[in-house]
């Protein structure tokens, strides 16, 4: 009798949960907002062991590698990947990328209120849905990940993300968001980087570049064609 209750009020719950406007594309689940959504998605998430190569669902990746590889301290530091704003680290780069939205804040586009990333778009959804024109009303799911946002302003916001870009002095691989840090940080203009012409161009296509070391890496392309 006390499990067919038990059963009764699960699927109550189940039938509840579906009613929530987001729904998890890769289960019935559905939720209240963005947040607890994309929160949940991260139970569907894989990612390969860096030791021993088994796939496990990437939010327990820490946990894994801890009591089965308790020799991970000693993995070279390129495998760690640590917030630059507090003492976290983790085994995979896209698990720090979302970590490190809890440290940005960004302005809500209604009230101008100073709100964290992860939060904005309840916030609008509490605050402004009715402020929010109907053409602009989501949920909005990302093309390239499984984020999802209240308004389509906050997809193309996210979208820039994805954007890949070359640094112009390195030709390093970079988001374009990342940039303006990238070149802050790795080529300061008192670094003797002001005013820097490109002067090593490839022979074989009309690209150029301002060191000699990346014309090198990029004519190994060419070689590989």
């Amino acid at each position: 009798r006390n499990s067919s209750h038990t059963t009764t009020t699960n699927n109550e719950r189940l039938q509840e949960n579906q009613n929530l406007p987001f729904r998890c594309e890769y289960c019935e689940l559905s939720f209240f907002n963005t947040r607890q959504l994309n929160n949940h998605r991260r139970n569907h998430q894989l990612e390969e062991c860096p030791v021993c190569k088994k796939t496990t669902i990437a939010r327990y990746m820490k946990e894994h590698i801890a009591l089965n590889h308790p020799q991970a301290n000693v993995l070279p530091e390129k495998r760690l990947y640590k917030c630059d704003q507090c003492e976290k680290i983790f085994y995979c780069k896209t698990l720090l990328i979302d970590h490190q939205r809890n440290h940005q804040t960004k302005e809500c586009p209604f009230c101008k209120q100073l709100i964290k990333s992860r939060v904005l778009s309840m916030h609008i959804a509490r605050k402004h849905s009715a402020s929010v024109p109907p053409s602009d009303r989501g949920p909005f799911r990302c093309d390239q990940c499984v984020k999802t946002f209240v308004t389509k302003p906050q997809l193309v916001d996210h979208q820039r993300d994805h954007v890949v870009k070359n640094c112009p002095v390195c030709s390093v691989k970079l988001l374009a968001r990342c940039m303006k840090k990238h070149m802050a940080r790795k080529h300061p203009p008192d670094g003797g980087n002001r005013g820097l012409v490109r002067l090593f161009q490839c022979e074989q296509c009309d690209k150029s570049y301002s060191h000699k070391r990346s014309l090198a890496l990029h004519q190994t392309n060419h070689g590989q064609e």
